[in-house]
């Protein structure tokens, strides 16, 4: 176990809990990569 706590207090502390939570359930534009867009030859 590495952190502990609730989720609230997890969430607030900015560990490795709070990282994979952001990363799980961030919008989609949080963590997005540029959009190239391909036209069709």
């Amino acid at each position: 176990m590495v952190e502990r706590g609730t989720h609230t207090e997890l969430l607030a502390a900015g560990g490795r809990y709070e990282e994979l939570y952001r990363t799980q359930f961030a919008s989609p534009d949080e963590h997005a990569e540029p959009v190239v867009s391909v036209e069709p030859a």
